[in-house]
């Protein structure tokens, strides 16, 4: 039985900023995988879910001996860390709003690559629901750690001030939604004219400016936010004339590092956000528990469905032969006794349930501990005959 097979790694924000996965680098290597995979690329993370062994040899290349860390998981393993990665309980900041988008948008890039098989589609589908289930049913929502909220947080009263918003992807699509109706000067920036004048449906209020004149329109600003897929600097060291905050939400960095060192730049980047979430974090994690519940619950229904093909043969079967004696003792009583409509339903919902409370140790055992049990005593012992059309197609 083919199992759910992840490969991932770690690497520090200094080696994420020199290797970059880009839109174009992640479709050249599903072409290279050439295999069903769901390839997962984040600010920090990096994860390939696969429905066999990837070549790890293809990913490490492209890191040329730098520090990385690697890890791997299967089946029920790896199942369960994609359900906990897309409830944001391996994020920097615990529970995050964006990393359901992300793992949608990977999801819907593996199909578009044609790279998406049965199992991936059912296991992705099961994550996303999961992710979803877990914000409506414990209210996250009402306490948001999305970077674009953590960074409104710390931008304090913008009345009379300039914001500079280059890049026109996510993130600077939810910042203008916490923007908009501030009284401030907005300008956006981006290498594609159509997506920046997209944006300006938030805001309508907000300048589009040309992409190459994002330096000078950023030494009229007060607070410049980066947010872009670009694998290098988009906005070199200048000198500031007055105090300047600047955010930087790329991996690989948008904003030069060198700004840290200036008197009256304040620079957020990524890694900086971790520790202003700590208030929203504790609300959050009192959700913890029934989260991890709700994720062992969707382990163990992928656990059901993916069961092996002799194992559901069984379990079909034995669910069929209490189908059939429940209803041949039924039409025996019913011919006996004179019974009402409603007490006819009652016997024959009765005597089935019977029937699954005398099974319900042996249909456990062989629906989790298939594997360490006799298949051919399991056969004997409840009249079960081989799946023949199974059979049959692993002889071709």
């Amino acid at each position: 039985m083919m199992e759910i097979e992840l490969f991932g790694l770690h690497a520090d924000l200094n080696v994420r900023s020199r290797v970059a996965w880009s839109e174009s680098s992640v479709t050249a290597l599903y072409e290279q995988l050439d295999q069903p995979c769901v390839i997962l690329v984040t600010c920090h993370r990096f994860e390939i879910y696969a429905t066999k062994k990837i070549d790890a040899n293809r990913i490490l290349d492209r890191y040329e001996g730098q520090a990385v860390e690697v890890y791997t998981k299967q089946g029920n393993e790896a199942v369960r860390h994609l359900l906990e990665v897309v409830n944001g309980l391996h994020s920097q900041i615990f529970g995050e709003d964006e990393i359901l988008r992300q793992v949608k948008q990977a999801y819907a890039t593996s199909v578009q690559m044609d790279r998406c098989d049965s199992k991936l589609h059912r296991l992705f589908q099961l994550a996303l629901r999961c992710g979803k289930e877990a914000r409506s049913r414990f209210r996250m929502s009402e306490h948001p750690l999305s970077i674009a909220y953590l960074a409104r947080q710390t931008m304090g009263d913008l009345r009379g001030k300039s914001v500079l918003l280059i890049g026109s992807g996510e993130i600077s699509r939810r910042l203008l939604g916490y923007l908009k109706d501030e009284p401030c000067a907005i300008y956006i920036a981006s290498r594609h004219q159509k997506h920046a004048n997209a944006l300006r449906a938030i805001a309508p209020r907000a300048k589009v400016v040309p992409f190459d004149q994002r330096v000078a329109t950023a030494r009229r600003c007060d607070l410049v936010c980066c947010a872009t897929a670009a694998p290098h600097l988009v906005l070199p060291v200048f000198l500031n004339e007055k105090p300047l905050v600047l955010y930087d939400f790329a991996s690989p960095r948008d904003i030069d590092p060198a700004f840290a060192t200036q008197k009256g730049v304040t620079l957020y980047t990524l890694d900086t956000f971790a520790a202003l979430s700590k208030a929203n974090e504790a609300i959050r994690k009192e959700a913890l528990e029934d989260i991890r519940a709700l994720i062992e619950r969707d382990v163990k229904e992928w656990d059901a469905q993916n069961a092996s093909g002799m194992q559901a043969h069984t379990l079909r079967a034995l669910h069929a032969q209490i189908d059939e004696i429940s209803g041949q003792t039924f039409s025996a009583l019913e011919r006996k006794i004179d019974l009402t409509d409603r007490e006819k339903a009652v016997l024959k919902k009765s005597l089935r349930a019977s029937m699954l409370r005398l099974l319900h140790t042996p249909i456990h055992e062989i629906g989790t501990h298939y594997d360490d049990l006799e298949p051919a005593t399991v056969q004997r012992l409840f009249a079960v005959e081989p799946d023949k059309e199974r059979n049959e197609d692993e002889c071709i």
